[in-house]
């Protein structure tokens, strides 16, 4: 069990150090070493999964993404890192279904809200903008924290003509966020486009004078 530990803690020490390619080949090692020792390690078989995507080895990472799931039906962190490979292997599809599947099984609500993001992003992506709207909802409804939930559903209400929605989401986000310029940046945009222009200027200027100190 010492020798276990050991290699894991080393592989997520190397890891950590992964700007540089041969130090994840040291993890990538590391991980297959510790699993060599002991194969049902959910966490690890995660790592080394994460290992091989950051190394470009997507296919390699993909069965061992679903072996660590299968071993922690109810890990959102396994499942939503799954999902977006998949997404990024061009299959959004499976990345839906295994989100969708995840609701049903998980009970944490932060769990469920990182489902609901992703799953409103595969939404947005696909153009059903009505259908991320109501996963962007969802999310920040179960975890009022997911601030980039809000962001995303601050920017479909405004596609969708709901400003007035838009710009309390928006004005939410300032409150929350104070020193971040794109939430007054996002306002301003809703504003500028429904004529209040007086109102988008001062949003604008008022970013400005946050990123840049003059105005």
């Amino acid at each position: 069990a010492l020798q276990l530990d050991t290699y894991n803690r080393l592989g997520h020490a190397y890891q950590a150090l992964g700007h540089e390619e041969h130090h994840l080949r040291s993890a990538e090692a590391t991980y297959n070493a510790s699993l060599r020792m002991d194969t049902e390690q959910p966490d690890i078989l995660f790592q080394l999964a994460r290992v091989l995507v950051r190394l470009e080895r997507r296919d390699e990472a993909l069965p061992l993404y679903r072996r660590a799931l299968q071993l922690s039906p109810q890990d959102s962190g396994i499942r939503v890192e799954l999902a977006a490979t998949y997404t990024q292997a061009g299959r959004p599809e499976a990345a839906e279904a295994l989100l969708r599947e995840g609701l049903e099984l998980t009970p944490d609500p932060q769990g469920q809200a990182q489902m609901h993001y992703e799953l409103g992003r595969l939404a947005f992506a696909d153009g059903r903008r009505s259908g991320a709207l109501t996963a962007f909802q969802a999310a920040y409804g179960l975890d009022s924290t997911l601030s980039v939930a809000i962001r995303f559903g601050a920017r479909v209400l405004a596609d969708l003509g709901q400003t007035d929605e838009a710009l309390v989401l928006y004005t939410r986000l300032q409150d929350r966020h104070p020193d971040d310029a794109t939430h007054r940046v996002g306002a301003g945009i809703v504003l500028s486009g429904i004529g209040r222009l007086d109102e988008a200027e001062a949003a604008f200027l008022a970013a400005q004078l946050q990123l840049f100190g003059w105005n």
